[in-house]
C-alpha cells in the first residue's frame, strides 16, 4: 500500500445492516482500508499551438515560431512516438496488430504507413546515439564480445551482428556472415582490445589486440571431453585433442 493515494473514497453505513434504523446521524468511526491500483481511463490530449505576429515601429513584422514538434497542422507527440518506437523495437508487435492497439486501446486512428514514418523518425532521432555506441566499442580498451546469429529480414536470410563491452552493446544487420561485414563495420578492428568470440573464423581473422575464445563454448567443449572420456574411454580423449 502507498502511503498517500491519489483518490480517497470513504463509505459509511447509513443504516443497520440488522433491523434498518438510520444511521446517517450517528458519529461514525474508522474501521480499516484497503487500495485499488489500476490505470486511469487513456484519453488522447490534443494541444493546439497558435502563433502570433507583431509590427515593430520600425516597420518590420516578426511572427513567432511553432514548436518543431507541431510541423504539421497534425501531427503525432514524443510519447506516441516513443510508444511505437517501444512496441515494435522491444515488444516486437507487427504493424496491424500496432495500429489495432493504438485504435482500440488509445483511441487513436493512425495507419500502417504512419507507423512507417514515425519509426523512421525515430530512427533519424536515434542515429547519433547509435554512432556514438559504436565509437565506444571501436575505442573499447575493454574486453568485447561478438557474436553473430541468423534473422530474417523481408523474408530474406540475414545477419545479426552484435559487439559488446562493459559499457554499451553495438548491433548491426548485414546479408552475409563473413570478414566483410566486420571491415565494414568496424574498419580498424580493436587494436587496443581483447576480442571475445567462438571459433568462427571471421572473428579470427579480426584485427585485435588479442583473441579469447568465449567461456561457455569452452566449457561446452570440456563437458564434451568429460562425457566422451567416460563414455568412451582415454583413447577417444587423445584423439580428440
Amino acid at each position: 500500500m502507498v502511503e498517500i493515494p491519489d483518490v480517497t473514497e470513504e463509505h459509511i453505513p447509513d443504516y443497520c445492516n440488522c433491523c434498518g434504523n438510520d444511521l446517517s446521524s450517528l458519529p461514525h468511526q474508522y474501521a480499516g482500508s484497503r487500495q485499488v491500483f489500476d490505470i486511469p481511463e487513456i484519453k488522447i490530449k490534443v494541444t493546439e499551438h497558435k502563433v502570433y505576429k507583431k509590427v515593430c515601429p520600425c516597420g518590420c513584422e516578426t511572427k513567432s515560431d511553432y514548436p518543431s514538434q507541431a510541423n504539421a497542422p497534425v501531427s503525432y507527440g514524443n510519447n506516441i512516438e516513443s510508444l511505437i518506437g517501444y512496441f515494435h523495437t522491444r515488444q516486437y508487435l507487427p504493424f496491424k496488430r500496432m495500429q489495432e492497439m493504438f485504435n482500440t486501446v488509445f483511441n487513436i486512428p493512425i495507419s500502417e504507413g504512419g507507423i512507417h514514418y514515425l519509426l523512421n523518425k525515430l530512427v533519424t532521432k536515434a542515429e547519433p546515439a547509435y554512432n556514438l555506441i559504436k565509437q565506444e566499442i571501436a575505442n573499447s580498451k575493454s574486453p568485447i564480445g561478438s557474436d553473430e546469429t541468423g534473422v530474417k529480414v523481408s523474408g530474406d536470410k540475414n545477419w545479426a551482428w552484435t559487439w559488446q563491452n562493459e559499457k554499451a552493446t553495438f548491433i548491426t544487420i548485414t546479408d552475409n556472415r563473413g570478414q566483410k561485414s566486420i571491415e565494414q563495420t568496424f574498419e580498424n578492428g580493436f587494436e587496443n582490445a581483447v576480442l571475445v568470440h567462438d571459433c568462427w573464423k571471421s572473428h579470427f581473422n579480426t584485427n585485435a589486440q588479442s583473441h579469447q575464445i568465449c567461456m561457455a563454448h569452452l566449457l561446452r567443449d570440456l563437458n564434451y571431453l568429460t562425457e566422451s572420456t567416460i563414455i568412451n574411454g582415454v583413447e577417444l580423449a587423445k584423439t580428440y585433442f
